[in-house]
């Protein structure tokens, strides 16, 4: 028979505390990484309107620059 004093009731609530939290943690990371995963690379896709080059630009900057004839554009 287990005597249930202070420090045995304590010990069980932090340790069904910490197993809460670490659930929650790695569900939210893995939803997390689902939701990246599903990026479309088009997004970062960019077409320069004076040469057509087709590049990627990932610091989504507005505006960027083409990387081949170095011109400004949206």
């Amino acid at each position: 028979m287990f005597i249930w004093d202070f420090s045995a009731i304590f010990a069980v609530i932090l340790i069904f505390g910490v197993g809460i939290v670490l659930t929650l943690w790695i569900i939210y990371t893995l939803n997390r990484q689902r939701q990246q995963s599903g990026e479309v690379i088009a997004d970062f896709l960019r077409h320069c309107h004076y040469c057509s080059y087709i590049y990627l630009d990932y610091r989504k900057r507005v505006p960027c620059r083409c990387p081949r004839c170095k011109s400004y554009h949206d």
